[in-house]
């Protein structure tokens, strides 16, 4: 593997040592799991990291990804954490999952200071099965974008700047209390129900959604 800056081959270093850990639980658990993105590239045209990179994509279909779910808190162990909003107690919000070293920040100050693990970390992603229509699809990917976004309520974040996007706050906030003002974690469970609705139907497309899929 090449040699990066000294930052960088701390970062690497502690990414890689999660990743092998994940590997070992996967391996333990019968889990199927899959490098992607930039690591997946970087794998191939590097045989390493891509030089300018710093993290490490994984991803798993959603049978393994649920039981991932399940025994993750248990698997993974200090200096370790298995993130989640579950385990950080509904203070912290993704619909996937973060494996972090708990010996390093590498996070925002208002995360830190609000107490949530912003250790360096892995990211673990979930491959869905998609419908095949064009609008069911698509009405499918905006249910889903619309229960990560409800987050925002929940965690009291403001609305971004903008007159659209104030208003698609306005929209959202009473979708999210005609919903019944659900905490993180019941959002979390809803997405990931929802996220999961189409697997093993046999669709002929996947996808990770959690960055908001799109036709292209």
């Amino acid at each position: 593997m090449q040699v990066p800056p000294a930052t960088g081959a701390v970062i690497w270093a502690k990414e890689i040592y999660l990743l092998r850990q994940f590997v070992e639980v996967c391996e333990r658990n019968g889990l199927e799991y899959r490098i992607m993105g930039g690591t997946l590239l970087g794998a191939v045209r590097h045989k390493g990291y891509i030089p300018w990179d710093n993290d490490i994509d994984v991803a798993m279909f959603r049978d393994d990804f649920n039981k991932l779910l399940e025994i993750g808190e248990g698997e993974f162990q200090k200096p370790s954490f298995f993130q989640t909003v579950i385990s950080e107690k509904g203070r912290y919000f993704s619909t996937y999952i973060k494996i972090r070293d708990c010996e390093s920040t590498a996070g925002c100050l208002e995360d830190y200071q609000k107490g949530i693990n912003c250790g360096i970390f892995i990211d673990v992603f979930c491959l869905d099965e998609l419908p095949d229509g064009k609008l069911e699809r698509k009405c499918f990917v905006n249910r889903l974008n619309s229960i990560a976004k409800m987050q925002r309520f929940c965690m009291d974040l403001p609305p971004k700047h903008g007159y659209l996007n104030r208003l698609k706050y306005k929209i959202r906030k009473v979708m999210y209390q005609m919903s019944g003002s659900p905490n993180a974690v019941e959002l979390f469970g809803k997405y990931q129900k929802c996220a999961g609705k189409y697997w093993g139907k046999g669709g002929k497309q996947v996808s990770h959604l959690a960055f908001g899929y799109h036709d292209n």
